[in-house]
């Protein structure tokens, strides 16, 4: 064994070992070096500042910005702004820390120079903008300003641990609230940041201030990056935007339904990404997407000779696939196409803004601030938590078939008496599974019942049918015969019983005889049915996300040309991405029924947001409005129509975003004889409309318009069908509507389509004037101060929607 050729070999062994192991780390990519396994492992743990440091030391400048952000630590991101050559973002940064003569600096860099100016004087006294608010009442600000100031103080000196933590974030709450009498939202948004009370902070962010951006880091913390990315892409930050997609793509199993939006919003930042990817994969039929994207980045980014090779290596290996042929093509043409003609701007609306006074600016901040105070309060009382929830008068009594096969998937009948019921509908406008959850300290017994019983009503209206069950259980286990627990769970187990297999093995790949490791989608629930279609809400298992399935009733499922057409349009509106539109993933047939699988928006209706006391302030309202209206344009330029627009097709998520619902399906139905359903609601359709003209996007405007009339002053315009009469002026149901508003949403309800706003671009711009001035002035720079103990003016009456019913 001592033998000089047993030495040797062994020597040989050793060195092809530490060849092999040197090749490896040589063939690493950047993006899975170790670098890059540190900062995960870091992020992990939760030491985001650490990660970013890190990050910093390798070059990794824009990772290191989100981390920072991440970790609320805006001075240190304003640092690294700088080092990427941001002022404006550097500026923002410094301001939002406090710094504000850096802030001056940058903002002067930046080429902004009011806003400067504005900050020096706010450090040197007299050479800045004064505020209309501080200068009318100087003591207030101590009091509120005083009370932040001595939160941060105690926030400096905390230990860390739970009991401080809990403290700091009681003290965040009265701070907060002061601001918020005050009028400063801004800073209480900020407020609400820094303490780590993210539902808060978001909800001003988005739906007050209008600024997405700052709530995105927010939610990006909270792990949900794909709505950080859509928030992202709202504020019009498309390179954050898209790599906050890059990580929802690393972290589903496939990443491949993600690659062309990564590559629409930065192609710079698809390649970075893809080059990574590619650099650890061998290019097959499962990876070719990658290499696909990898090849049209680079020929976006300029690299043109890299892009053709690319191309031609796919080529080469797989044959024909997708559009390779055609790109090598034109990439091997050397005259370059001629430049577009640039496209004629859109006619500027009247300047809304410009026709608001300093009093109607003031009223429209200091309602929103508020009824965000008076929200929060009533969020953190138990007894309005558990106050009988608000039931659309609407809706009426839900009212669902004995044997309700013929909509669903089961395989016997099944009677669902409780799980649509009057309660679950009410549920559905009552506390959300949150705040509930805030008030569940222990498992359940005679103390927590009602909350637990609660918490299962909100699943059960959420379609969450295995949490529901698991509350409602432990509800009968506290106490036996609490309410109509067992019943609701009983009728849970039916359900799950009459699903039988499909429940499991729904899209098995050998057509659902297989095993249930094949299936690709499992249902947990029902999200609404009805004579046309039955929604269930599911988890997609080869992508690992929660999806809604939407399937057409058996009676049009039997019919050919029908399915057709449900496909048809179902494709169109897949091409629609936009934040503000709810995402399609898939369509086809499944169990020999036609289905779409679109996105799970988890979140609330707009009409039960308008139909829960105190309803929606104005402000709130145009957020809605104007989201819908940026989804509208994107949509009607893609030649796609809704027709049927109203509050219970839009949602607002968790993270404030709005998503239009239903997209195209009326379309594709509208010539069949269910007119009442499928094209559209009586209650929000045009003239035209009603009279079954051709329509065009005019009748979604209208629409909008009556939406808006209804968020506003929760009546709708119009009683029945009548679209004779005019309806009642906005401004004459609530006084404290702008003219200019109420102006804007009167002519979207104009009879003829001729006098109404020729498109959403037109018609959201005196919104988006209104509410861009109102977010100046209650941001902080012009924040308005109203004393506690001011009198209601007629105007402050009408703060909110009033609920029908």
């Amino acid at each position: 064994m001592d033998s000089p050729f047993v030495k040797l070999a062994l020597a040989g062994v050793a060195l092809v070992l530490l060849i092999v192991v040197f090749a490896r780390r040589r063939g690493q990519p950047a993006g899975r070096s170790s670098a890059d396994r540190a900062i995960e492992q870091l992020v992990a743990a939760g030491k985001l500042a650490d990660a970013a440091r890190l990050a910093i030391d390798h070059g990794k400048l824009g990772q290191a910005l989100e981390l920072y952000l991440r970790a609320q630590q805006p001075a240190n991101a304003a640092s690294v702004a700088v080092k990427m050559n941001d002022h404006r973002q550097a500026a923002e940064l410094y301001e939002r820390a406090g710094d504000l003569e850096r802030a001056a600096h940058y903002f002067e860099q930046a080429g902004n120079q009011p806003k400067a100016e504005e900050l020096r004087g706010k450090l040197g006294g007299g050479r800045g903008k004064p505020s209309l608010g501080r200068t009318a009442a100087p003591e207030a600000e101590v009091g509120a300003r005083g009370l932040e100031a001595a939160w941060r103080q105690k926030g400096a000196r905390s230990d860390g641990s739970d009991v401080a933590r809990a403290e700091l974030q009681r003290g965040a709450r009265e701070a907060a609230d002061a601001l918020l009498s005050e009028g400063e939202i801004r800073r209480a948004a900020q407020v609400y940041r820094d303490a780590e009370l993210d539902d808060e902070a978001i909800h001003l962010y988005v739906n007050v201030l209008g600024e997405p951006g700052q709530a995105a880091p927010i939610v990006a913390h909270k792990g949900n990056h794909q709505r950080a990315a859509e928030l992202y892409e709202l504020a019009g930050e498309r390179e954050r935007a898209a790599m906050a997609w890059v990580s929802v793509a690393r972290e589903s199993p496939r990443p491949d339904p993600y690659l062309e939006r990564i590559e629409d919003l930065s192609p710079t930042v698809a390649v970075s990404y893809l080059e990574r990817e590619v650099a650890t994969t061998r290019l097959s039929q499962e990876t070719a997407a990658l290499y696909y994207f990898l090849a049209r980045g680079l020929a976006l980014t300029g690299h043109a000779d890299r892009a053709r090779d690319s191309f031609r290596n796919l080529q080469a290996i797989l044959g024909a696939y997708r559009d390779v042929e055609d790109r090598i093509a034109k990439l091997t043409l050397v005259a370059a196409a001629p430049a577009a003609a640039p496209a004629a701007a859109p006619t500027p609306a009247p300047n809304a803004a410009a026709r608001l006074s300093a009093d109607e600016l003031q009223e429209l901040a200091s309602q929103v601030a508020r009824a965000v105070a008076e929200q929060r309060k009533r969020e953190t009382d138990l007894a309005n938590v558990m106050s009988a929830p608000v039931i659309s008068a609407r809706s009426g009594k839900v009212t669902l078939p004995a044997d309700a096969r013929v909509a669903g998937l089961e395989l016997a009948p099944l009677r669902v008496e409780l799980l649509h019921d009057d309660a679950v509908a009410g549920a559905r406008f009552g506390p959300g599974i949150d705040t509930l959850r805030r008030f569940i300290k222990g498992p359940c017994d005679l103390q927590n019942i009602e909350v637990y019983f609660r918490v299962g009503m909100a699943h059960l209206a959420a379609g969450d049918y295995d949490q529901a069950l698991e509350a409602f259980d432990a509800v009968e286990d506290a106490s036996p015969g609490y309410r109509d627990a067992w019943k609701r769970a009983d009728e849970i187990r039916g359900w799950k019983q009459a699903l039988g297999k499909r429940g499991t093995r729904l899209g098995a790949k050998d057509g659902g005889g297989g095993h249930a490791d094949d299936s690709r989608y499992q249902l947990r629930g029902e999200l609404g049915r009805g004579g046309m279609a039955v929604v269930y809400r599911a988890f997609d298992e080869l992508l690992g996300r929660e999806v809604a399935l939407k399937f057409l009733a058996e009676e049009l499922s039997s019919q050919p040309d029908m399915k057709e057409l449900f496909q048809r349009e179902a494709r169109a509106v897949a091409a629609l991405n936009h934040p503000n539109i709810v995402t399609i993933h898939d369509v086809g047939f499944l169990e020999g029924r036609a289905f779409i699988c679109m996105e799970f928006v988890d979140g609330r209706s707009v009409e039960s947001l308008i139909l829960e006391a105190p309803g929606l302030t104005i402000v709130e309202s145009l957020r809605i409005a104007k989201q819908a209206l940026d989804a509208l344009a994107f949509a009607h330029h893609r030649s796609i129509i809704h027709r049927d627009i109203k509050p219970a097709n839009m949602m607002r998520t968790q993270a404030g975003l709005m998503k239009l619902m239903d997209f195209g399906l009326a379309k594709s139905l509208s010539d069949r004889r269910k007119t009442s359903f499928i094209a559209g609601t009586p209650a929000y359709m045009a003239p035209e409309h009603l009279r079954g003209e051709e329509l065009d996007a005019r009748a979604d405007l209208f629409a909008i318009a009556v939406s808006l009339y209804e968020m506003l002053s929760g009546e709708l315009p119009y009683a029945g069908l009548d679209r004779n009469a005019a309806p009642v002026p906005l401004e004459e149901r609530v006084p404290a509507v702008p003219p200019s508003l109420a102006e804007a949403v009167m002519k979207g309800l104009a009879p003829d389509r001729r006098d109404r706003w020729a498109s959403a671009e037109q018609m959201v711009q005196p919104i988006a004037q209104i509410l861009e001035a109102v977010a100046r002035f209650a941001g902080g720079v012009e924040a308005p101060i109203r004393r506690a103990a001011e009198p209601a003016t007629a105007a402050t009456a009408v703060l909110h929607t009033k609920p029908r019913g």
